[in-house]
């Protein structure tokens, strides 16, 4: 799914979360949308066939939309800022944060930070400390994320370059072989034979010589990655 797409999606959530519980038809069952939520949640990573403790949404899917709107409607169905599950909300962003893109986890927030003011009835200074702490809780899963990603990607490059340098003892290692084995005996005894061979037997050994030489080029070319 693409970042826009993502973004959309997500808003359209937090929206749909809203009227959820602005329609008092709905807000009494809001607690059982929650359960469903989260067992759809449940069952599209069984069908993934992941396993039973990783809960992390895949990066960039739809399964994210699903844990936003389960976390919304609990949250906003017991009190909003004020509710018991508020703490959910850096759960919500420690997901938004690890798999989304980072314009898409911003454009999520200020769509959460929104619906927490639209719900709550009277903005006081308790909520919007509150309020302010999502998006500095958000910033501090990003910056350790961009960290995550640094590291992985130091330690990727580290054991690339281990592989490749294994890579190039080996072939040096072969390369010996070749040299002192079979290239450099078998120049000795062209050496000691050559007056006693025929021009069409030196020409034989050279071909070989030649193909195997050719062998080891063949061996020693960058491989494509």
């Amino acid at each position: 799914m693409s970042p826009l797409s993502h973004t959309v999606s997500l808003i359209l959530t937090v929206l749909l979360a809203y009227i959820w519980l602005a329609i008092p038809a709905l807000e009494p069952f809001a607690l059982q949308g929650f359960a469903v939520t989260i067992l759809l949640f449940l069952v599209l990573k069984r069908l993934q066939k992941a396993k039973v403790w990783h809960i992390l949404p895949q990066h960039g899917s739809l399964e994210i939309t699903l844990l936003t709107f389960a976390f919304l409607i609990l949250i906003g169905a017991t009190g909003g800022i004020d509710s018991a599950f508020f703490s959910l909300s850096y759960l919500l962003l420690f997901f938004l944060a690890l798999t989304s893109e980072v314009p898409t986890a911003i454009g999520a927030t200020v769509a959460i930070m929104l619906f927490y003011y639209a719900l709550s009835g009277n903005f006081d200074m308790r909520a919007l400390e509150a309020m302010a702490g999502l998006p500095l809780g958000l910033l501090v899963f990003l910056f350790a994320k961009s960290q995550y990603d640094e590291a992985h990607l130091s330690k990727a490059l580290l054991v690339e370059e281990e592989n490749e340098l294994e890579l190039a003892a080996n072939e040096a290692s072969v390369l010996e072989k070749f040299v002192g084995d079979f290239l450099e005996p078998k120049l000795t005894a062209l050496e000691e034979v050559g007056n006693t061979l025929e021009p069409r037997e030196i020409i034989t050994q050279l071909g070989l010589l030649r193909s195997e030489i050719t062998k080891q080029l063949e061996r020693l070319k960058p491989k494509e990655k």
